[in-house]
C-alpha cells in the first residue's frame, strides 16, 4: 500500500484505494514533490480520511492504543519538551526515548506486555540528502542510511 501511495501523483487518490482486509491506520505523508506539504490519512476500518497538514510541529498518538485523554497527556509532554529545547533531529529522538519514560500504559516508549515499542525510525530531509535513523530499542542498535538526491538512481 506504501509503494502504491508513493506511485500516486495526486495523493488524495489515496481516498479511492481499496483498503479492505487492511487494518486501521494513520500515515503521515510528506510531499516534497514541489515544495513541502504535509497530509494525513486515516483509515479507521470503515472509512478513508484525507486531511492536508500545517506546516508545524505534530505528534501523533495511535487511535486504536490511546484515548482522548492519553492523547492530550502525550500532546501535553510535546509542547513542554517544545518549549524547553531547541528542535533538532537529535533532541527529537531523545523526546521519542524518553518521554513518559516510566509509563508502561501510554508513554512514547510503551511496553503492555501484549503489545509494545520495539523501535523508532526518523527521516530526515536536508538539501539534497535524506537520512533514515532506525534505533531498535530491544537490541539498542542503531542503523543510519542515506540517499544523495542529487545523485541518479541505478548510477
Amino acid at each position: 500500500m506504501v509503494k502504491e501511495f508513493l506511485l500516486m501523483k495526486n495523493i488524495e487518490d489515496a481516498l479511492d484505494y481499496d483498503y479492505t482486509n487492511i487494518e486501521p491506520f494513520t500515515i503521515v505523508i510528506v510531499d516534497w514533490g514541489v515544495g513541502l506539504k504535509f497530509c494525513e490519512i486515516v483509515w479507521d476500518g470503515n472509512k478513508a480520511y484525507f486531511k492536508k497538514l500545517p506546516l508545524t510541529n505534530h505528534i501523533w498518538s495511535s487511535s486504536t492504543l490511546y484515548n482522548k485523554e492519553k492523547k492530550q497527556i502525550r500532546n501535553n509532554w510535546f509542547e513542554d519538551f517544545k518549549t524547553e529545547n531547541k528542535l533538532t533531529s537529535k533532541s527529537l529522538m531523545e523526546f521519542h526515548k524518553t518521554a513518559g519514560k516510566g509509563n508502561d500504559d501510554f508513554g512514547v516508549v510503551m511496553d503492555r506486555g501484549f503489545v509494545k515499542t520495539i523501535s523508532i525510525t526518523q527521516i530526515e530531509k536536508t538539501k539534497d540528502v535524506v537520512e533514515m535513523r532506525f534505533h531498535n530499542l530491544n537490541t539498542n542498535e542503531s542503523l543510519v542510511k542515506s540517499l544523495n538526491l542529487a545523485q541518479t538512481i541505478n548510477e
